[in-house]
């Protein structure tokens, strides 16, 4: 196949200018990509924690934390899996209550502080 040059177009970029040219495609290329991956699990009912941190957009710890609020999961065999199905509606109901998400959250924090006195307190018995 013969390319005529009337439809070649030469561009001369400076190093700086290319190195930037390069990272501006390979974050666009890193975004479609995540964005695939995103719609890719809209089919999948059943998530891991790794993926039900992506499909929710959060970081792991998050993810611990909502599930300690009460988010469902399912344990087979020490295997975790979080139905999409129950996120969303669990995700619904908490935007619909939002002062029950405060209430619960600071009953956690309290349920921790509370097992982090009594650690502490185990622990000094120990080293007695």
């Amino acid at each position: 196949m013969e390319v005529s040059n009337q439809n070649i177009l030469s561009v001369v970029l400076a190093d700086e200018q290319l190195t930037k040219l390069r990272e501006e495609i390979y974050q666009m290329i890193l975004m479609e990509t995540k964005r695939v991956r995103a719609d890719m699990l809209v089919n999948v009912r059943y998530l891991s924690k790794k993926e039900a941190c992506e499909y929710l957009g959060i970081a792991f710890n998050t993810l611990t934390i909502w599930i300690e609020l009460g988010l469902p999961q399912i344990v087979i065999g020490g295997t975790i899996r979080l139905d999409r199905f129950e996120i969303d509606k669990w995700m619904h109901t908490m935007s619909e209550h939002p002062k029950k998400i405060l209430s619960t959250y600071a009953q956690l924090i309290h349920r921790r502080k509370s097992t982090t006195v009594q650690l502490q307190s185990v622990d000094g018995m120990m080293t007695s």
